[in-house]
Order: structure tokens, then C-alpha cells, then sequence
């Protein structure tokens, strides 16, 4: 399969370090929206002005022929992806062909028949960013949500799950932990546990606002620390997957990132037909509204990208990078969004 042959050989190259590829990215995210109905008190959203935009369904169809060769299409942003109005006619694009599809929703979007749609037509892991064990924890942060109704709809995509007799999509809610909700976490598992999920996924927020600072859990280890010891216990009891970030040590002596090849896998396309380097990073790599997609990936920033991502003087938005997968948690930097250049704002 075209994706096998490209991920060997995307894989060869990224380990040999090539900074000029023959092969395709393993991954394609389309930022489908940077509109969000809602605004999360730890999110950009809440402290930016934000240039709002849809991704048009041309570059969806500019970027078709090279999902093929692709592991995983992911379709989320700096926005809710279900509020995008052709947001189904992206999803049929790249459902066409045997790559894995990924959504990450709120929920609050979400009616029945967008959940037939898309489970019916094989997405591969639907994810739902919850925030809270109770309604009144969770409506305090994700303000102009509604805790209940998001559970009914997360109900009813399970139920129809069910119904189609499908095995797909994989199911998973994300905690975005500060001090305000992290001693919930506990009971957070066992609501996933109820509802029916595969997995559950903690975050550490990011404050980009300065009065969300000191909700920051690096100001909170031990307790967080505690929390994370107890979560493992219940999240084995109830035989659910739990994937934690790194836990808080004093002893750490790391001052950098973990290793990343996002220039190698990834392609983040942003919701106005540009490239970006990755979703916290506003550097532009090139743009489909102007150029063909051939001739950016392996440009002189593609290159320059993947030359110094992992050396001692990375471009500025990846010296504190603040994605989960990269994060040095010992660092304070790591968890301030404060002076941060956010995507798409005045």
C-alpha cells in the first residue's frame, strides 16, 4: 500500500536526518476552523483576537492527492471543527481512502447526524475535550458550553457506535488540567468509564493569559503528582487506558524539548490555505493558495526547519515548545503561553 511504501521510506529519511525528502508526509492536519463556540478560560481564544477564517474546500481538494499516501489525517485547529459549514464535505475527501481520520470536537456542535455520518463512514478515533468531572466544575471553565448536553451527545455517538455494529471510531475524552479541576481527575475516569470510552487523555494547559497563571499545575506538583498515583489506581480498577504526561520532578536536569519530526511526518495546514510549522507555531512555510504543495515541502524553510529543530538554537517558537508530546514539564517556560505569538491573532 502507498502508505506503507511512503511511512519506510519517510522513516529512513527522518532517521537519516535528510533535510530534502523523496517521500510524503506520514500526516496531513487540516485546520478546518479557527472559530470556536466557545471560550475556555485557559484557551487563546479567551485572551486573543483571533482573524477568523474556514478552511475552503480547494485546498482540501489541492492536498487529495497525497492523502493516500498518509497514516493519519487529523481535522481539528484553534477552533471547533464542527462549526466549519462544509465541515462533512472535508470529511468525505479524506475519507475516500484507507487513512486513519481523527476529530477532536467539544461535543456541544455535535447532533445525531453528523454522528451517523461520520461513524458510518469509518472515522477512526472521535475525541471529546471535557474539562470536568461535574457540571459545575466544567461549566465554570468552558464557558458557554453546557456539561449535560455535551454528555448527551457523547451518549448518543456511543449508542449509534453500537448500533452500526462498528468497532471504529475509538473513543477518547481529554482533561486540560489546572489547579481548578485536576482533583476531579480521579472521578473524571470513572465518568469515562460510564459513558462508554476507550481512553482518556490528560493535558497540562498552557496560560496564555497572565490571570491564568497561577492555575498553572507547575505551581502544583505535589498535589498533581498525588492525583496522577491515584488515577493509575482507578483507571486500572476500571480497566480503562489512561495516557498521563511526564509527572513533575525536582531531580529532572532536562533544557530542552523532547526530540521532534513533526518537519519530517507533518503537514499543518492552517484554516487560510497557509502551512505552518505546527499548530503553536506561527511560522508560515509556505502557502496553497499561491503555490503547489511539491514545492513547499521541501523549500528552503522546510529545510532550515528541519536543520535546527532539534539543535541548540531552534527557531524561536520551538525554543519552549508547549505540545504534549515534546513538553520538558520542568520548565517553567513550558507552561506560560503569556508572550506567545498564537496563530490567526491581531
Amino acid at each position: 500500500m502507498l502508505k506503507l511504501e511512503n511511512k519506510k521510506l519517510n522513516d529512513e529519511e527522518k532517521n537519516a536526518g535528510l533535510l530534502v525528502l523523496k517521500s510524503k508526509p506520514q500526516r496531513i492536519v487540516f485546520e478546518v476552523t479557527n472559530r470556536c463556540n466557545l471560550r475556555c478560560e485557559m484557551c487563546a481564544q479567551s485572551s486573543r483576537k483571533f482573524i477568523y477564517e474556514d478552511l475552503d474546500l480547494k485546498i482540501v481538494n489541492k492536498m487529495e492527492q497525497f492523502i493516500p499516501y498518509t497514516t493519519d489525517v487529523s481535522l481539528f485547529g484553534w477552533g471547533e471543527p464542527l462549526l466549519h459549514k462544509g465541515f462533512l464535505k472535508i470529511f468525505d475527501v479524506v475519507t475516500k481512502y484507507p487513512t486513519d481520520v481523527f476529530v477532536l470536537t467539544n461535543g456541544l456542535a455535535l447532533t445525531k447526524s453528523m454522528s451517523e455520518h461520520m461513524i458510518s463512514k469509518g472515522l477512526k478515533y472521535l475525541n471529546f475535550s471535557v474539562d470536568g468531572a461535574t457540571a459545575a466544575t466544567y461549566n465554570k471553565i468552558r464557558r458557554g458550553s453546557d456539561f449535560n448536553e455535551v454528555l448527551i451527545n457523547i451518549r448518543s455517538a456511543v449508542r449509534i457506535k453500537t448500533e452500526l455494529n462498528k468497532k471504529d471510531p475509538y473513543l477518547r475524552l481529554v482533561f486540560t488540567a489546572t489547579e481548578k479541576n485536576i482533583n476531579e481527575f480521579p472521578d473524571f475516569l470513572r465518568l469515562a468509564s460510564s459513558l462508554g470510552m476507550d481512553e482518556v487523555k490528560l493535558l497540562y494547559a498552557i496560560a496564555y493569559d497572565k490571570k491564568m497563571i497561577k492555575n498553572s499545575l507547575f505551581f502544583h506538583q505535589e498535589v498533581t503528582n498525588k492525583v496522577f498515583d491515584e488515577a493509575e489506581k482507578v483507571a486500572k480498577k476500571l480497566g480503562i487506558k489512561l495516557t498521563l504526561p511526564d509527572r513533575f520532578s525536582k531531580t529532572s536536569k532536562t533544557t530542552f524539548h523532547k526530540p521532534c519530526f513533526r518537519p519530517w511526518e507533518e503537514v499543518y495546514i492552517q484554516c487560510d490555505g497557509t502551512i505552518r510549522a505546527c499548530c503553536f507555531n506561527d511560522k508560515i512555510m509556505g502557502d496553497l493558495n499561491k503555490e503547489k504543495f511539491e514545492d513547499i515541502w521541501n523549500n528552503k524553510e522546510f529545510q532550515n526547519f528541519r536543520k535546527t529543530i532539534n539543535s541548540k538554537n531552534p527557531c524561536e517558537g520551538c525554543k519552549n515548545c508547549q505540545h504534549y508530546r515534546h513538553i520538558d514539564v520542568n520548565k517553567l517556560e513550558s507552561h506560560l503561553g503569556t508572550s506567545v505569538k498564537v496563530p490567526m491573532t491581531k
